[in-house]
């Protein structure tokens, strides 16, 4: 028995709004357990309320990355006032919004079915949830990437000027939101270029997306001299790719082995029924400029010239695989067996998001740590340290002791280094450091004439506290 169209359409909106709300569940569960780690502190106090835009704009540049998340994040403290778990909560809305993306791609790509399915596994993916649940561009980057081939698509099928100037709209927040954005729109650039090959020249398209494509660039050009810095860096702490990488990509995105081999599997299943389809050819074409552009490319060039492939940069390919598994999954006509993949699927999703069965922070995932940062600056409250305190990430330690209402204040390594060096030197003082950038002790006992009294570690935080030794004491 065939459902209605009035009928069908409801049942498709009423399962899109489940999807919705138990992927909001899943990405507001927990969030405020773990405090927020070193790099979510760096977000906080570039975009706080008090900075100017231009401060704002100039403290990430100076970072690595380009502006226009900090700027959206400094706009939602300005509107929403500024909290300390207000930016995990602009992930998550982020996060919702990019399931509603999924489903829409899917929708455009192949039918109804297909985005449903696809609005369900990003509802219920470990990766999206995890990075909807930090203070950091990714999540967003992820959302703009899907809106941006949902945007192009239908651009590139009408032609017409407001859908090919929504297209540049997304695409220019893309590319001032991560450097990744551009290799995003570098696979759209080779597919209007395929388009225009295939067929007599098409001016209105031409001209029209050339225009999109000047806009695009015209965006960056206030900070050109940044972006040819930060593509020529040297020195940074990015290593090349190993020969694994896209493996254990793979089975991070979905944080479950056994998931990820049932989802391989099903990309195989998605991958070739596109292949022997010519009504699908948009579709697999898009994938594969959409793969090589966003993977390929970043990896020959990780290889032989400068390490910029990351795992978390690599969230883009993630909506694309999605969509892909779902039109595997939307090919089986038999409805009991599309439940029993639903009931594996579900499961198995779950593993990492309820047990203690999933992947932690390493420095070749880099995956949200645990922190106790929160902690580590709340002991020092509670016992009223009076010594001078240092830290490596003084702009970080700063943030927090502001965000639990002390106004102590944290100096920076330079200012340790004068102070240490001049002719009285803090008798005793504390450096505060993370796992995740690491002080030398050795080499900084040996730099300077102190000595080490304590170390407190609180998870992957701690203080070390030290004292200046006289002159007289080192020299025997």
């Amino acid at each position: 028995m065939k459902l209605n169209p009035g009928r069908q359409c409801v049942t498709v909106y009423v399962s899109l709004a489940a999807a919705l709300i138990f992927g909001s569940y899943l990405r507001l569960r927990n969030i405020t357990v773990d405090s927020l780690w070193l790099d979510e502190v760096f977000s906080l106090a570039t975009s706080h309320p008090d900075n100017s835009l231009l401060e704002v704009c100039q403290r990430t540049l100076v970072d690595v990355h380009p502006p226009a998340y900090q700027i959206v994040l400094w706009v939602f403290y300005k509107l929403f006032g500024f909290s300390e778990w207000g930016g995990r909560y602009l992930s998550v809305v982020f996060g919702v919004f990019l399931i509603a993306a999924v489903f829409c791609l899917g929708k455009q790509l192949f039918n109804c079915r297909a985005g449903l399915i696809s609005a369900w596994l990003a509802a219920i993916n470990f990766y999206l949830i995890t990075y909807s649940q930090e203070t950091r561009s990714y999540e967003l980057l992820a959302l703009l990437t899907t809106v941006s081939f949902i945007a192009f698509v239908k651009a590139v099928r009408t032609r017409d000027r407001f859908h090919i100037a929504i297209y540049s709209l997304v695409a220019t927040l893309l590319v001032n939101t991560h450097y990744f954005g551009f290799l995003v729109v570098a696979a759209q650039a080779f597919l209007v270029v395929c388009t225009l090959l295939e067929r007599p020249l098409d001016r209105r398209l031409l001209y029209r997306f050339g225009l999109a494509g000047s806009f695009i660039l015209l965006s960056v050009a206030p900070y050109v001299s940044y972006v040819y810095f930060n593509f020529h860096r040297q020195g940074f702490w990015l290593a090349p790719p190993n020969d694994r990488f896209f493996i254990e990509l793979f089975n991070l995105y979905f944080g479950n082995f056994t998931l990820s081999v049932i989802y391989a599997v099903l990309v195989v299943v998605g991958a070739t029924r596109l292949i022997k389809e010519e009504r699908n050819r948009e579709a697999l074409r898009l994938f594969v400029f959409w793969i090589v552009a966003c993977a390929i490319i970043p990896y020959v060039r990780s290889l032989y010239i400068q390490p910029v492939l990351t795992m978390r940069s690599s969230i883009v390919l993630l909506p694309a695989l999605l969509v892909t598994i779902a039109y595997a999954i939307s090919l089986i006509d038999d409805r009991w067996t599309q439940l029993g993949i639903a009931v594996i699927v579900l499961c198995f999703s779950m593993t990492p998001l309820f047990t203690d069965n999933k992947p932690i922070f390493t420095y070749a995932n880099q995956l949200k740590p645990v922190s106790q940062m929160r902690d580590l600056v709340h002991e020092f409250i509670v016992r009223q340290i009076q010594e001078p305190l240092y830290a490596r990430q003084a702009i970080e330690f700063n943030q927090y002791f502001k965000l639990l209402g002390s106004p102590k204040n944290v100096r920076n390594e330079d200012m340790l280094n004068k102070d240490l060096l001049s002719t009285h030197p803090p008798e005793t003082f504390y450096f505060l450091a993370s796992r995740i950038a690491p002080l030398d002790v050795k080499t900084f006992l040996s730099r300077y004439h102190i000595q080490l009294l304590s170390e407190t570690e609180v998870g992957d935080s701690l203080a070390l506290e030290f004292r200046s030794l006289p002159l007289e004491a080192e020299k025997k």
